[in-house]
């Protein structure tokens, strides 16, 4: 791997502490990044450098996003051209430095399955902040369908507002299938749909709202799982422990198709998608990712 600028903190023995940022274990899209590394006895330092980068990377981008954004709003570009510029500078510029920050490999299956059934709904199972990070930097021009709670968010509640996210309220249970349905209508692009509603570290039950959408539009649902992510930070857990330099499974499943099918079936299919992925789930084999 490449080297880099060393800082070195020393302490009794003078070499306990080492920090190097070094080159990335491979590359995320077309550009190389850079994975911090340590060695000696201090990883929460390390922890702490990751998510002062984290911090300043949404800083950044989130500033950058939201000057850009309402640029685009004020010379009358629509949602679909804003949420797409947005979508792509933020796998650039936000998400794949913060999973190389933390060392996080991923590992993508099935990219062909989501680009066979184009407008779609990607239904990922949710144990972790990181599988935000993951569908942003690997999902070909998405959108995502996100809770109201998000518009409450630092910087990033402004950028789904202004980048044509999807934003549904779960109180209020027909509005939001008609939120969905109005996205899947508007966007030529896959919704990104986190079935369980919230993080689990085991997956949780399926909602039915993303299904009533995908049967209602007659578009494909695309099985999506995601392993490792609850490793590199549990539900619930603080950003601070987390655990760097891991293997990150991302894969698609086989588009199921909806057409002809009825609403009264969204039930049975959450739990045919839910059973398809807890099945690939048994599939993935996970490691630390390689230091060398």
């Amino acid at each position: 791997m490449a080297g880099g600028a060393v800082f070195s903190w020393t302490k009794s023995p003078p070499s306990a502490v080492t920090l190097r940022y070094c080159g990335s274990i491979v590359k995320h899209g077309t550009k190389r990044l850079y994975a911090l590394h340590t060695e000696g006895d201090c990883p929460m330092l390390a922890n702490i450098l990751v998510v002062v980068v984290a911090l300043l990377r949404t800083l950044v981008f989130g500033v950058v996003g939201i000057i850009v954004l309402l640029s685009m709003r004020l010379a009358g570009r629509d949602d679909a051209t804003r949420a797409r510029f947005i979508w792509q500078w933020a796998a650039r510029h936000w998400a794949r430095p913060i999973l190389c920050s933390a060392g996080i490999v991923v590992e993508v299956r099935g990219i062909e399955n989501v680009r066979r059934a184009g407008r779609s709904v990607i239904t990922p199972n949710h144990q972790s902040l990181f599988d935000i990070l993951v569908m942003v930097a690997y999902t070909p021009d998405a959108r995502f369908v996100a809770k109201v709670e998000v518009l409450g968010y630092f910087i990033i509640g402004v950028i789904a507002r202004l980048g044509g996210q999807v934003i549904i309220d779960r109180e209020k249970r027909r509005e939001a299938i008609g939120e969905i349905l109005t996205g899947v209508a508007a966007n030529n692009v896959p919704m990104i749909c986190f079935p369980e509603g919230t993080r689990y570290r085991e997956i949780g039950l399926f909602k039915r709202g993303g299904f009533v959408g995908a049967i209602d539009a007659q578009i494909p649902v695309v099985p999506t799982a995601l392993s490792g992510v609850v490793d590199v930070l549990p539900p619930r857990a603080n950003p601070l422990q987390l655990t760097r330099n891991r293997k990150v499974i991302l894969e698609f499943g086989q588009p199921i198709y909806t057409v002809g099918m009825s609403i009264n079936e969204a039930s049975g299919l959450a739990d045919i998608v839910r059973s398809q992925i807890i099945a690939m789930q048994a599939q993935h084999v996970l490691c630390a990712a390689p230091s060398g």
